[in-house]
């Protein structure tokens, strides 16, 4: 999910193909508590290459909001094979599938405020048929929070002296895994809902996710969350991230070596007021 490599050999592809299809997917990741395809990779289990970046136009974000969620491209730092850290881009392209076998790939990034439920940003989005062709583009544009779910984790990483590049939130900007839904409106398509997870290592989600992943809903549109989805994110190294600089809230934050460290207190979840419930953050 998080290097590129030039020169990769034929058999080291398959390999990671086999690897990728045959054993991620049954949930046996066996290196210590890394069990996402972000943990998979930083224990070495297998390279892939990236594919080619496209452009990544970006609704405007409004920076009086302290909350953000970027679709992240990531690559190793260093020797691949032993890498030193992890090198984050804002130009991620993740990927969902609907049941007919289209898919919908979406880039952007967002900012939301819980207490006012604002929301906004966006990005470009592109639906392709099971074929492979485009039957859709335009811009996705969030309109307001829903809720928030955020995982307590007790490591981050999990690989000590690992470093971090592009550390995508402001200054001082705390990090963590979760489940964010924010309502959106597309161009041509309407209103949806949005949903987004960011599973680090130690995150422990084998049971219902594979990795980051997202899904987009609405009225005549349905691109849910699947194994095959988040695989292909996986394969592609595109993840989604999470960030605050509400001075109340902790998380991972970086110290001078660009190393993430935990704040002394638990950052605690949160909903919008007009939020039913949180349910729908784990579909299979």
């Amino acid at each position: 999910m998080i290097t590129t490599i030039s020169g990769i050999s034929v058999l080291l592809l398959s390999l990671a193909w086999v690897l990728a299809t045959n054993i991620l997917p049954s949930g046996t990741a066996s290196q210590g508590n890394i069990c996402t395809p972000r943990g998979v990779l930083a224990a070495n289990y297998f390279r892939v290459p990236s594919a080619e970046a496209a452009e990544n136009l970006t609704a405007p974000v409004d920076s009086g909001l302290p909350n953000t969620f970027f679709f992240t491209h990531y690559e190793f730092i260093g020797d691949p094979a032993v890498p030193e850290g992890v090198k984050y881009s804002s130009d991620g392209k993740p990927v969902a599938k609907a049941p007919d076998g289209s898919s919908i790939t979406l880039s952007g990034q967002g900012a939301w405020e819980p207490t006012s439920s604002r929301a906004s940003g966006g990005g470009q989005y592109t639906i392709k048929n099971a074929a492979g062709a485009v039957t859709a583009q335009g811009q996705w544009h969030a309109t307001s929070f829903i809720s928030l779910d955020i995982l307590p984790l007790e490591e981050w990483w999990g690989i000590p002296g690992f470093r971090e590049e592009g550390w995508q939130g402001g200054p001082g900007s705390v990090s963590y895994s979760g489940f964010l839904a924010v309502n959106v409106k597309l161009d041509n398509l309407g209103d949806g809902v949005l949903r987004m997870w960011c599973l680090m290592p130690t995150a422990g989600m084998m049971d219902t996710h594979v990795g980051d992943g997202f899904s987009l809903s609405g009225n005549s549109f349905n691109f849910g969350a699947t194994e095959q989805a988040e695989m292909t994110m996986f394969q592609n190294m595109e993840g989604v991230m999470f960030y605050s600089t509400d001075v109340n809230a902790t998380g991972w934050v970086q110290n001078p070596a660009g190393i993430a460290v935990l704040k002394d207190e638990g950052l605690q979840g949160f909903k919008a007021p007009s939020s039913p419930d949180n349910k729908g953050y784990n579909p299979k």
